[in-house]
């Protein structure tokens, strides 16, 4: 992201329905976060909460912190707020970052609450810090696990690098494309929204905040010329069912995971928009997903194939 900025400082780095902001901007603003987080003890293998809404000082949050040299750990806002304290009891987090709007309700969850100005803050690059390495933990997303209290997965920036290396090669990313930032931040399927754009030189187009309705992803897709999307099945049947028509639609490319993606949706998909599509699993531990299948049309009632290991992964068949 930062090679981007040096390369292409006023290229469109995010678009929203109130404006726009530049690599540069996106740049020196999260700096300036970084530096407020470091002064809070963010550091390499150190973890820094985000909870915050979609929105343009969200995504300069997460830059922000790795920045830094910490992990992030996205949460959501809207959770109740016992939930909350457990998991930055458990995590350790060394800040919390969020958004005025919530400043009340957050009112004594973490010591080291930063408040994040919706106004864009320009400072200097943290020369100072040491630059996270592979073996560092890059972000850490809490699952509720299989007792049901909350778990958290931790992943290095080796494997984040790995599996956007493949993104980015698979989908042929280039700087006049745009993803549709449509997945909240605690699932990682977000992380392709946000990163796979920023680190090619492309753009990022930001819905308005809070949950989204399916039936809204068409045109908003359409509105904001998005080329690049990461779904699940309801999300590709609302995308579909909200387009009247396939005008303005520049969608190229997406992938489909969480569920079992049904044949018959893929060909609907495939036919509608004319885009790839990619049936995609793996659970959070392994990066944002392992195995992926270049969907064709196929018999309606045919089970779709997960696909095979992606680069530097393997996968092992363990029983029928």
């Amino acid at each position: 992201f930062e090679m981007q900025a040096r390369q292409s400082p006023k290229a469109t780095a995010l678009v929203w329905g109130g404006g726009t902001l530049n690599y540069a901007e996106l740049d020196q603003w999260a700096d300036y976060l970084a530096r407020s987080l470091v002064d809070s003890g963010a550091d390499r293998n150190q973890i820094v909460a985000v909870a915050m809404e979609r929105s343009p000082e969200m995504v300069a949050a997460l830059l922000a912190v790795n920045k830094s040299g910490a992990a992030f750990l996205p949460l959501d806002p809207d959770a109740p707020l016992a939930r909350l304290a457990c998991i930055l009891r458990d995590s350790e987090a060394v800040a919390l970052m969020i958004q005025p709007e919530i400043q009340g309700r957050f009112t004594g969850l973490h010591a080291a609450t930063l408040v994040v100005d919706p106004e864009p803050k320009f400072g200097t690059p943290l020369l100072e810090q040491s630059p996270a390495q592979p073996e560092d933990l890059a972000y850490v997303l809490f699952t509720s696990g299989s007792t049901g209290r909350p778990k958290g997965v931790m992943l290095e920036h080796a494997a984040l690098s790995r599996r956007l290396a493949w993104i980015s090669k698979t989908y042929d990313v280039v700087p006049a494309d745009r993803s549709g930032q449509c997945t909240q931040i605690t699932f990682d399927p977000a992380l392709i929204e946000l990163f796979l754009p920023l680190i090619n030189g492309a753009s990022v187009a930001l819905p308005p905040p809070g949950r989204l309705s399916p039936n809204s992803l068409g045109p908003f897709a359409q509105k904001h010329g998005v080329t690049i999307m990461a779904l699940v099945p309801s999300t590709v049947r609302g995308l579909l069912d909200s387009l009247t028509d396939q005008s303005g639609l520049m969608l190229r490319v997406a992938c489909c995971g969480g569920e079992v993606l049904p044949a018959e949706l893929a060909n609907r998909f495939i036919e509608t928009t004319g885009a790839r599509l990619f049936n995609v699993y793996g659970p959070t531990e392994t990066a944002i997903f392992t195995t992926a299948w270049a969907c064709s049309p196929q018999p309606s009632n045919a089970t779709l194939p997960v696909g095979r290991a992606l680069d530097e992964s393997r996968i092992y068949i363990l029983d029928d």
